[in-house]
């Protein structure tokens, strides 16, 4: 049986992936440290010897989520992973995004707590892609009719929906998570190093669930998938 194709796209691989992948793991990739990686195994292989980290056991989730209790706003009594992040943070909308930002900034880690409605999210989306993808057409009517409405037309939704997307990243008040638990996967796979009690020691057995995550989330690829044998491109 011949190995899968992933088909990764290198803009997404080299502007999204690799700098999740360093951000969260605290190391660097060099230019030439994948020229010769062809499969999903070779890949983790090279971020793996990136770490040249102390052994530990404990387990980060755990870290995670002590060091995610003890910041947020109703204390640390009666929270559980499986609590919900409604439940515990402010219901005025003001007093939510003060709340999600305190949180953020005690950890130091930028996890989008807060965020635009998802059918906003959606719309936006959906004009921008439509405006990338009507540009040529507008641009071939145009030319036939001696018209430029519809180019305009095409660049109005084009910036109208990344100003929408910005305002809705940076201010909107939707809750992302659902419960305490979806926060702590989120800070040990994009903050693995910073979730740890000690940022210089890694449990290597978790190191692989969390690529997994990490690749999936950037890549739209299910981790069933990452196989060892995987072929990237």
């Amino acid at each position: 049986m011949s190995a899968p194709h992933l088909g990764i796209d290198d803009e997404d691989f080299s502007f999204d992936l690799i700098p999740a992948i360093e951000k969260s793991f605290g190391i660097r990739f060099g230019q030439t440290d994948f020229e010769q990686i062809k499969t999903y195994g070779e890949f983790c292989t090279l971020v793996y010897s990136k770490l040249p980290l102390a052994c530990a056991s404990d387990c980060t989730l755990q870290q995670a989520f002590y060091k995610l209790r003890k910041v947020l706003p109703t204390g640390t009594a009666a929270i559980e992973p499986n609590s919900l992040l409604a439940d515990i943070l402010p219901a005025q909308r003001v007093q939510r995004r003060l709340a999600a930002q305190a949180i953020e900034r005690a950890l130091n880690m930028k996890l989008d707590i807060l965020g635009m409605p998802s059918l906003a999210q959606n719309v936006c989306i959906g004009l921008l892609i439509g405006s990338i993808f009507g540009l040529p057409v507008a641009a071939l009517i145009g030319h036939i009719t001696n018209s430029t409405i519809g180019w305009w037309a095409c660049l109005a939704s084009f910036t109208v929906s990344i100003i929408g997307l910005d305002i809705g990243t940076r201010l909107g008040t939707t809750i992302q998570f659902a419960t305490v638990g979806e926060v702590v996967n989120a800070m040990s796979s994009r903050f693995y190093r910073q979730s740890r009690r000690d940022p210089s020691t890694a449990n290597k057995s978790e190191l692989a669930r969390q690529l997994n995550i990490l690749f999936s989330h950037h890549t739209g690829i299910e981790p069933a998938a990452l196989t060892p044998d995987a072929i990237l491109v």
